[in-house]
Parts: C-alpha cells; structure tokens; sequence
C-alpha cells in the first residue's frame, strides 16, 4: 500500500536501527516522522552505543590455535575479507544519523515518561500507533517496531526472540601500546572471540567473547519464561 509523503509515521526505538530508518524516511522525503525511545541518544541500553561494530563481513584472519596479535601468525590463513568489509564506529554513527534525521525534520522524544512506549495500539488487526508512559496516545499511520530487545514486550513473537547479552571489555591501551596495535585488523577467532584495534577517541581496544551468550529469565504473569534486557547501570557491583 502506497504511503502519501506527509502521512505520520511513527518509529519505536531510537537505537541504530530506529535512526537510521528515521534518517532514510527523511531522505526519501516523508515530511511527518517521530521516533519514541526512553532514552536520549544514545540510548544506555542500545546495542549501538559502543566503540566498535563490524560493518559486512569482517575481515579478519581464522586460526585453529591460539590468539597472537604481534609478530608472525604461524598457522594462520590470511584475509577472509580485504575490501568491502571492517569496523565503524558504533556510538558516533548512531550520534550522526539521528542528528542528520533531526536536520532532515524528523522528531524525536525522548526520555521517561514522554519517550517511554508501553503499549502499542492495535485496531482492526493492525497498528494504528503507540502510547507513552505520560498516558500520552501516538496515532500514525504506519508504526515502525524498533525496538531491539526489548520488541517481544510490545508484540507476541511465539517465543522466537530471546533477548541475550555477550561479555564485552574494553581495556584501555597505553601510547606505546595504542601505536603497537594501530591499524590491526579485525581478528575473529571461533572459540575465543575477535578482536578491534584502538579507538583514536579513548584509546580502547575492544575484545568480545564469542560464545551463545547470556540471558535474564523472568517469570510472565502467564507463567510462561521469557528473557528480559536491563542495562549496564542495572548489574549488580557485586557481579563486575
């Protein structure tokens, strides 16, 4: 179904996702787009607020033994990828293409409770829009449901989204150290994780474990499992 240019669309999360389908709505030239999230970008929670992401394929060296980031690689098999692939930085583009939307005209609240969606509206078998923690009621005409992790909250998926976290360090690297792994490509290793060079903001270098990940099951009303997100502030001292 055609979409007239001036139709209110409503977009529901502002992580990577929901901006830059803010952002492409605006270049496309629909004039009446509003993006709802419950924190300010960048959203604490947002998968995107990070150093590093991995842009295609990586490219990056496979080996079946052990993780050496000097010197020779003995064992190793070279590029999976040279061109066409790599990293961005995760936080900044997500920063950019909000921003660049909002210049385009499109409209974002954010924060709790104006931001905050806690239910969608549906009407006649479809969703006609949102509603916000200020009782506030979103119509549009077409709703856009980005919401990351947090989406089976807002739509049943039949059990087949399940929210899961990976461990993730960012160590921050001396001078001396930066220069050392400057320009080091995207390791990816099966059993022990990948690997990004230093960021030339703080001088971190990302190491993510590959592994199924973590989940936090809680109990529904229903009764029935399901896992539930919670941000970084939300981890117990205890447990760093």
């Amino acid at each position: 179904m055609s979409l007239d240019k001036t139709a209110a669309i409503l977009v529901v999360g502002a992580g990577t996702w929901g901006s830059s389908t803010a952002l492409h709505l605006a270049r496309r030239g629909y004039s009446n787009v509003t993006v709802l999230d419950a924190y300010p970008v960048p959203s604490a929670i947002s998968a995107g607020n990070d150093i590093y992401h991995l842009g295609g394929t990586a490219r990056g060296l496979s080996a079946a033994g052990a993780i050496s980031t000097t010197g020779d690689f003995p064992g190793w098999k070279g590029y999976f990828m040279r061109s066409g692939a790599g990293w961005a930085h995760a936080r900044n583009a997500l920063v950019a293409a909000a921003r660049e939307a909002q210049r385009l005209g499109v409209r974002f609240v954010t924060g709790d409770p104006a931001g905050k969606v806690v239910t969608l509206i549906f009407e006649d078998n479809d969703v006609k829009g949102a509603v916000t923690a200020d009782g506030k009621i979103w119509r549009a005409e077409r709703t856009i449901l980005c919401a990351g992790a947090n989406s089976d909250q807002f739509i049943d998926f039949k059990q087949q989204l399940r929210p899961t976290a990976w461990t993730i360090a960012h160590i921050a690297l001396e001078e001396a150290e930066r220069a050392l792994y400057k320009n080091l490509p995207v390791i990816f290793h099966i059993e022990k994780g990948f690997f990004f060079e230093p960021d030339d903001e703080r001088g971190e270098i990302k190491i993510c474990d590959e592994h199924p990940g973590y989940t936090n099951m809680v109990r529904l009303p229903d009764g029935t499992l399901a896992s539930r997100p919670f941000a970084k502030t939300q981890v117990p001292v205890d447990s760093e």
